[in-house]
């Protein structure tokens, strides 16, 4: 875990975020944050939102797992790469959820890195929100 730092976060909200930097450690390095679920989210439908951002040629990836019984399945979402700090919103279905997982991994590049900002979980279904311009 030494591998996560935070980081200020000036162009945001002037707060912090969780750091993998792609220039230290090994390539195939990992740093997971695991958010447990209490029984009372486990009932139901949840809405599961991030800022992230992949910096870097080659930097790394970050990608969210689901835990339902035993280990993790397959990765529901991934990012390689970007172009700065980007909101998503995953509908995560069924109940029996016992953690979330983000997993930032570090490949074969030797700059830039992987941030998470502002994770949020939430019941019921992800929506956005639109705006109707009136002429």
């Amino acid at each position: 875990m030494s591998q996560v730092h935070t980081r200020p976060c000036f162009p945001i909200a002037g707060g912090q975020y969780l750091a993998v930097s792609a220039a230290k450690g090994p390539r195939g390095k990992a740093a997971r944050l695991v958010l447990p679920l209490g029984h009372l989210m486990q009932s139901g439908d949840l809405c599961l939102s991030f800022r992230h951002r992949v910096t870097g040629l080659h930097s790394g990836a970050l990608q969210v797992f689901v835990r339902k019984q035993g280990a993790h399945g397959a990765a529901l979402w991934g990012r390689n790469g970007g172009h700065g700090w980007r909101q998503t919103q995953i509908s995560l279905r069924g109940a029996g959820i016992k953690s979330v997982i983000f997993k930032g991994e570090k490949r074969r590049g030797h700059t830039g890195e992987i941030g998470l900002d502002d994770v949020s979980l939430k019941r019921g279904h992800c929506y956005e929100e639109r705006v109707q311009l009136r002429n």
